[in-house]
This record gives structure tokens, C-alpha cells and sequence, in this order.
């Protein structure tokens, strides 16, 4: 079990990389025929398509810190990638999922 922790800095440009892996392995995106990444936060979703996410070999970038109205303090988040397999979304990271990442942001 992973539980990750990241700091995001309200009003700046600090984007977080968060490596993606399987088995010890970084996840292909791009193999996966990945064509959206999205993290949920407080049950609003920010995705690649708005500049959000970035996403490539094993690694996903947030960039979270021009949210208009950021939640304060921490908060859990899920992760989801999209694909043709999965068009409606498929859950990598959440409350609930082995593995976690809380976001704090400050």
C-alpha cells in the first residue's frame, strides 16, 4: 500500500509530477491507449482537456495550483485515466483503493 502526500501551492505554477507504477514498472499511457487523466477533488473533476493533468510514460503532472476555488486544508483525491477500454473512467488512485494520495493545499 502507497499512501502519498503532496503539497499544492494555491496561486503558483508548481506543477507535482507523481510517478505511476505497476509492479515496480512505470505505466505507458500512451501503449494503454490513455486518452484523458482527471483527479477528482471534493467531487469536482479537473482533466487533461482543461490543462489540469498531463500525462506521458508512468508519470502524471498535476497542475492544480491556478484552481479558482481550491479546497483548503487536506484532501483525498482520485486519479482516473480514460481509454477506449474505459471510457468511462477507470479509478488508479482514491479513498478507497490501496493506494492513496492526499493533496494539501496551502
Amino acid at each position: 500500500m502507497s499512501r502519498l502526500h503532496y503539497e499544492v501551492y494555491i496561486g503558483r505554477d508548481t506543477p507535482l509530477e507523481i510517478p505511476i507504477l505497476y509492479k515496480g514498472l512505470a505505466i505507458d499511457f500512451v501503449a494503454l491507449g490513455v486518452t484523458k487523466a482527471s483527479v477528482i477533488i471534493n467531487s469536482v473533476e479537473y482533466d487533461s482537456v482543461g490543462g489540469y493533468v498531463d500525462y506521458s510514460s508512468g508519470v502524471l503532472v498535476l497542475k492544480l495550483g491556478g484552481i479558482i476555488t481550491p479546497p483548503t486544508g487536506k484532501v483525498s483525491t482520485r486519479i482516473i485515466i480514460y481509454s477506449p477500454n474505459y471510457p468511462s473512467g477507470y479509478v488508479i488512485f482514491s479513498e478507497k483503493t490501496e493506494n492513496r494520495i492526499t493533496l494539501e493545499f496551502v
